[in-house]
């Protein structure tokens, strides 16, 4: 299930999930979230060949003529700042070399 907003700025849902299907999948990831915080364990660093990804899907509606374009935004960002990472946004492909020594990165990867 894949529960995110509507673009009035409201809380919505993509799809057909319905007020109550999105009351249960919180339910479940809450629930899911406070029993992995109660596990004893250590975390995990992670290693330096590892990415995140994300990916959004832009919809922009021209007001006067209801045309609709959509984009599709995809991130692969070193999870450690040491490797390029890539971003595609709005059609355009950008590669953003990693970090120097004391740079930062936004948002923090800790």
């Amino acid at each position: 299930m894949l529960i995110g907003t509507d673009g009035s700025g409201e809380g919505g849902a993509l799809g057909t999930s319905t007020p109550r299907m999105q009351n249960a999948a919180a339910t479940v990831l809450n629930g899911a979230a406070a029993w992995e915080r109660g596990q004893e364990k250590e975390p995990v660093a992670p290693r330096d060949d590892q990415f995140v990804y994300s990916k959004r899907i832009i919809k922009e509606t021209e007001q006067k003529t209801g045309e609709v374009r959509t984009y599709t935004d995809e991130m692969w960002d070193s999870v450690d700042v040491s490797k390029p990472s890539l971003t595609m946004a709005l059609g355009r492909e950008m590669w953003e070399q990693p970090a120097g020594k004391g740079g930062g990165v936004w948002p923090p990867r800790k």
